[in-house]
């Protein structure tokens, strides 16, 4: 194990807890682009925690839409086509 290793650690482990990336970058002393990169290639992918936290948001939601504002497409099954929303 690397000083490296211990850096991408740290860098999932606060992009889990909720940092931003902002955040990540000051502590770990990454460029924003390299925080962005190490989360993308290395370490959220192998994560199986962020996806049972996003299961457990989804769950959670109460709020969620019902349908899209108007002005958008929504696909029609009936129709087997989008259609703008009014």
């Amino acid at each position: 194990m690397t000083f490296h290793d211990l850096r991408g650690t740290a860098v999932t482990r606060l992009a889990i807890v909720g940092c931003t990336e902002a955040e990540i970058a000051f502590l770990t002393g990454h460029s924003l682009r390299d925080v962005r990169s190490i989360l993308d290639a290395n370490y959220l992918h192998r994560d199986p925690a962020l996806g049972e936290s996003a299961i457990r948001k989804l769950e959670r939601g109460k709020n969620l839409p019902t349908a899209l504002p108007t002005g958008q497409k929504q696909y029609d099954h009936n129709e087997g086509k989008a259609r703008e929303i009014k």
